[in-house]
Formats: C-alpha cells, structure tokens, sequence
C-alpha cells in the first residue's frame, strides 16, 4: 500500500499521542546538503479514529497542551485516515528538528495523553521526497 501525502493545509488539527522511540530514528536523517528537508511523522493508534475522538473530546485537558505545541513547532499539514481496527495520523514538519524539538517538548504531555486514553501509539518519521 502506497500512501500519497497531500498538499499542506493552513488549519491545525487535533492529533493524539506519539511515542518518544521516533527521535533516534529523525537523528541523521537530514542530508548534509538539505539540512531543513521537510519531515513526516506516521503515529499509529490500535484502535479506530472515532474511539480516539469521542475519548478526546470528553478530555481535552490531556490534548489541549499538545495542540498548542503542533502551532509553536510550525507543523505544516495534518491528515488522518482510519479503518475498524486502527487510526493513523500523519503530520509534516519543515524539518527533523522541528519535529524533534516539538517531541522534546510535547513528550510529557503526550505520555499523559496516552497513560489515561490507555492505548499507546506507535510513531515512525519518514523523509519527504516529493
């Protein structure tokens, strides 16, 4: 299965939890001529996306800190996609070390996030080739 990653949008969206294990994957991905290339980050829930939301929106406390991270590390686009069983969330950043410096702070809160949602996710940045 190929995933295509669309054009970026302006709106920031909610996202939900990622683990910390991504930021020894982003270290070193830059090359030495393009060390700003943009980056995408994949977080996978096992569970379906309405599972996360309804979850979500009766606690906005656990995700509020989080949204107000996504704007302050310049996350450029947000999309979801879901089938029964899991929900995967991808999010570009301009650069590895945005996205790490956003994992860096949001860690904490993330944690908290996934410790009372009860599911933990699962997160893996790919380089942006096109």
């Amino acid at each position: 299965m190929a995933v295509v990653l669309p054009p970026p949008e302006k709106s920031v969206t909610a996202s939900t939890g990622v683990t910390l294990g991504a930021l020894l994957r982003t270290k070193g991905r830059c090359s030495a001529s393009s060390p700003t290339s943009p980056v995408s980050n994949l977080t996978a829930f096992p569970v379906a996306h309405k599972v996360v939301l309804e979850w979500a929106s009766k606690n906005m406390d656990y995700l509020n800190p989080i949204i107000a991270l996504f704007e302050k590390h310049k996350r450029i686009s947000h999309r979801a996609a879901t089938s029964a069983t899991e929900f995967l969330d991808f999010d570009e950043w301009p650069s590895a070390e945005a996205y790490a410096s956003f994992k860096a702070e949001a860690g904490p809160h993330i944690e908290k996030f996934e410790s009372a949602f009860g599911y933990a996710s699962t997160d893996e940045v790919f380089e942006m080739v096109e």
